[in-house]
């Protein structure tokens, strides 16, 4: 299977749910504030649309058999402008803004005075009174550039309403027998509304050939459009990883752990010492087994930007092979799932 990219549009506006539970009657707000959907999302909104698409004689081609679900392998999901040419990605979560919320800061590392934490350097920010802002998004290009360069006033970060608004709902439960509504079942969500030319850039592998069409995508399964484009012109590594003392591990897409925060399997990499991480919170990420037609038990992974630092103690050592060695130990890290970057770090 050769690297493939599909430029999906959304049509209408959207919202994709995280995993926190949700029962109408009981929570009033569904949490929608996911930008990005997870990589599964995609993979089913996309194969759905070869069933249904094919028509009846290619219809049988089709099963939920593994060896068959194999054959359609998303590999990226980023925030897409192809106008602008803008290709945007979660940003670091070792970013942190100002309390005017207008200029972005980079991270500072000092010795760890705290003998119960794990590490030997802490984050901070590089200025007083700034904090860490999640849900902010960066130009890839920028991830490996200025940011890795730790050029402030060069690395530009986007929030949600540089592309996108927020169009609130209010709903209620129906009666399933009956239609009608259900007293006390109202809920709220928001619905996200993209500007002019801004999706989702998808970079996959597959057995199906996909031609231009139309996609349901999120929740209420709002139409999307979706087309073939080249590859785009994006950089896909860092450049000095290999003369660099310290270097960062940036996780681009949410990661399964069998220790939740991915720190007991780092730290015993040949040669490399972890010195210290910026992790966010926890995400629950379940889905549906379409060969058991049942809901997935809800696993915990490691959110998008979160970041680890390592020095190098050996410069023979791979780090991006150790790490893609241990990531692929846990199933749950394929199809868009447990991708990272390893970017070289500049020392204050």
């Amino acid at each position: 299977m050769n690297k493939s990219y599909l430029f999906i549009q959304p049509l209408d506006t959207l919202f994709f749910r995280s995993g926190k539970p949700f029962s109408k009657g009981e929570e009033a707000f569904v949490d929608s504030s996911m930008i990005i959907p997870y990589p599964s999302v995609i993979w089913g909104a996309l194969f759905t649309s070869l069933c249904i698409n094919s028509g009846e004689e290619r219809l049988q081609k089709f099963s939920i058999k593994d060896e068959d679900l194999q054959k359609l392998q998303i590999h990226h999901v980023y925030l897409h402008n192809p106008v602008l040419s803008k290709t945007l990605v979660p940003a670091p979560l070792d970013l942190f803004v100002d309390e005017k919320r207008d200029y972005f800061f980079t991270e500072k590392y000092i010795n760890n005075p705290l003998s119960n934490v794990p590490f030997s350097t802490l984050v901070k920010p590089s200025i007083k009174d700034a904090e860490r802002e999640e849900n902010l998004f960066i130009n890839i290009e920028d991830l490996f550039e200025s940011y890795s360069a730790r050029q402030n006033h060069r690395t530009t970060v986007y929030k949600p309403d540089d592309f996108s608004t927020k169009n609130p709902k209010v709903g209620i439960a129906l009666s399933k027998t009956s239609r009608t509504t259900v007293n006390e079942q109202f809920y709220k969500v928001e619905m996200v509304e993209f500007a002019e030319n801004w999706g989702f850039l998808v970079e996959y592998e597959s057995d199906y050939a996909f031609d231009n069409g139309i996609l349901k995508l999120g929740g209420e399964g709002k139409l999307a459009s979706f087309q073939k484009v080249e590859q785009p012109n994006i950089p896909i590594s860092s450049t000095g990883i290999e003369q660099a003392k310290y270097v960062k591990v940036y996780i681009q897409s949410p990661t399964f752990w069998k220790s939740g925060d991915g720190i007991e399997e780092l730290n015993n990499i040949d040669g490399f010492e972890l010195v210290s991480a910026s992790i966010g919170k926890y995400l629950s990420i379940g889905g549906f087994d379409v060969n058991k037609k049942e809901p997935k038990p809800m696993k915990k992974a490691l959110p998008a930007g979160s970041i680890y630092l390592f020095k190098k103690l050996n410069h023979n050592s791979n780090l991006a092979d150790n790490i893609k060695t241990l990531i692929a130990k846990n199933t749950a890290n394929s199809n868009g799932f447990g991708k990272f970057q390893v970017i070289p770090f500049k020392e204050n």
